[in-house]
């Protein structure tokens, strides 16, 4: 039972110590690399001028903007337990999203969730260099 309960213990520090990291990874300044819908590229659509850029802040808020969509800021979450990040935005209701996120080096995936029309699309973003 001790074992068990060790075990139980540092499992969750494991995983407890994998969120903050990929809380820390998501801190920064992101590019639009690429826009799939689909499975089609559609980045020309999505990001016509290649600005557009997403900067998540240590304390939970963010900011975005780039052509055409223009600026927009809120708050942001992410779930411990399935990877997943919420966008609150400031714009309404009808702009929050969901998305399952995963993090390689510079490269930050996103795959919509929780509506038809979200789960057509992933997104990847390029790291800044700061």
């Amino acid at each position: 039972m001790r074992k068990a309960m060790l075990l139980i213990s540092f499992m969750g520090l494991c995983i407890m110590g994998y969120t903050q990291n990929l809380e820390k990874q998501l801190v920064g300044r992101w590019e639009m690399h690429k826009v799939m819908q689909d499975g089609n590229d559609v980045t020309a659509e999505h990001n016509p001028k290649s600005n557009r850029f997403f900067i998540f802040k240590d304390d939970g808020t963010f900011e975005s903007g780039g052509d055409p969509y223009g600026p927009n800021s809120g708050r942001y979450f992410v779930n411990n337990l399935n990877n997943s990040l919420y966008i609150d935005s400031a714009v309404g209701h009808d702009d929050d999203s969901m998305w399952y996120i995963k993090i390689e080096g510079n490269q930050l995936k996103w795959q919509g969730f929780g509506t038809a029309w979200a789960e057509r699309f992933v997104v990847i973003n390029t790291k800044s260099i700061e």
